[in-house]
């Protein structure tokens, strides 16, 4: 269990990380090592774990779908009211 944990660290000691303050927020990004991402939403009054999130890349190497751990699934989507998606004929806004 020890050298779990120990090992979780090092790898988020390692990642690449990337913050924001948003809207009462602190995002955080972590892209590791393996190609895993993983993103956080914690409160900023709180210190609160909203969201946790993680995505890892196709076997052909492509993004895959966020797996929400923590939080609602439901309210992320709706989070990113406005998104341009790829396409191979054109390209499609969601509003």
């Amino acid at each position: 269990m020890a050298a779990a944990l120990q090992c979780w660290s090092d790898s988020l000691k390692e990642a690449k990380k990337t913050a924001l303050l948003h809207e009462g927020k602190r995002k955080v990004h972590y892209l590791f090592a393996d190609g895993k991402e993983m993103a956080e939403e914690h409160d900023l009054k709180t210190d609160e774990l909203i969201v946790r999130k993680w995505r890892k890349k196709s076997t052909l190497g492509a993004p895959g779908q966020w797996e929400v751990e923590v939080g609602d699934p439901s309210t992320m989507q709706t989070s990113e009211p406005h998104l341009i998606k790829e396409s191979s004929s054109n390209p499609s806004i969601d509003t």
